[in-house]
């Protein structure tokens, strides 16, 4: 291993050592940060597309119900629906708080 007889510029490159571990750990972690951020993102895309199908499928049934072509499935009754209907939009509503949470995440890397 070579070795520097000078004490200021083994001082300095020390130092310099030093600078450049602490640059690749500060690195190393905006990376992690970057592909943490990225995924999430890809989550936001998939849940936003998600979002725009249901849509487009209550647009559907919105046109179809003054047609009266909805009818309720075989063993489904106004109460199971409403039932169903509350658990579903306490789901929704959890999944918009995570959305909320990844988003400003998000948005705080930028």
């Amino acid at each position: 291993m070579p070795t520097v007889g000078d004490a200021a510029a083994s001082l300095s490159i020390s130092n310099a050592v030093k600078n450049l571990n602490a640059a690749l750990a500060e690195l190393r972690a905006a990376a992690a940060r970057v592909h943490e951020a990225s995924s999430t993102s890809n989550d936001i895309d998939a849940a936003l597309e998600q979002v725009r199908a249901l849509e487009a499928e209550l647009g559907e049934l919105k046109k179809a119900l003054p047609a009266g072509r909805v009818a309720p499935l075989p063993g489904e009754t106004a109460d199971s629906s409403a039932s169903q209907l509350g658990s579903t939009s306490k789901t929704v509503g959890s999944s918009m708080a995570q959305l909320l949470t990844a988003a400003a995440q998000v948005a705080s890397l930028a």
